[in-house]
């Protein structure tokens, strides 16, 4: 597919029986609204991965009833950049319903800024620094750009823009340090 489709996804999925898939949210309220074929074309996946924006609880249920209930397939979150790579999910058998983006996966770290702030529920969030094993150490020939991505240079802190916390191990974004838009995908 050169562009996303709904209809035309969910008909690929059925058509060469795909079993895993990445899903981000818009496109999971799409496959909803805008395929009336779609319960009975993704029968057949098992693992849908999501990331790009938050999975609520109400869209997870909601997309969860497209699916046979006796054999209803995993949906898990994950977080990553292009710099750093994917950096958390959850090991199956883990299931999570909190809007968590998951687990770190082995050899990534995550800290927060010193600048914090606390929701209303008390928890202190702030901006979360990545780094990662495969994480980039610079932007090919843009200094200016490396200036500005790393809080650390010296150990590689990727600045993420993403306001969070980690708590009992699963990290949670809540917030963006700069507003970003989707329009048809892409971010401006």
């Amino acid at each position: 597919m050169k562009r996303y489709d709904d209809v035309l996804y969910a008909q690929k999925i059925q058509e060469f029986n795909i079993t895993e898939t990445f899903a981000a949210p818009p496109m999971m309220v799409r496959l909803i609204n805008n395929t009336p074929d779609a319960q009975k074309q993704l029968q057949s996946l098992r693992t849908i991965y999501s990331g790009g924006a938050a999975l609520v609880p109400e869209l997870r249920a909601k997309f969860l009833k497209l699916f046979d209930q006796a054999n209803p397939p995993r949906i898990t979150q994950v977080w990553g950049m292009m710099e750093c790579g994917w950096m958390t999910t959850f090991r199956y058998p883990e299931s999570d319903d909190t809007s968590s983006i998951g687990r770190l996966l082995p050899g990534c770290e995550i800290k927060l800024s010193t600048t914090r702030e606390t929701l209303p529920s008390g928890q202190e969030v702030g901006e979360m620094y990545a780094h990662s094993p495969y994480g980039m150490s610079r932007y090919w020939g843009n200094a200016e750009a490396t200036e500005r991505a790393f809080e650390d240079k010296e150990h590689y802190w990727l600045k993420t823009g993403d306001i969070g916390y980690v708590e009992n191990g699963k990290v949670y974004v809540v917030d963006r340090e700069k507003d970003i838009f989707k329009v048809n995908g892409f971010q401006v």
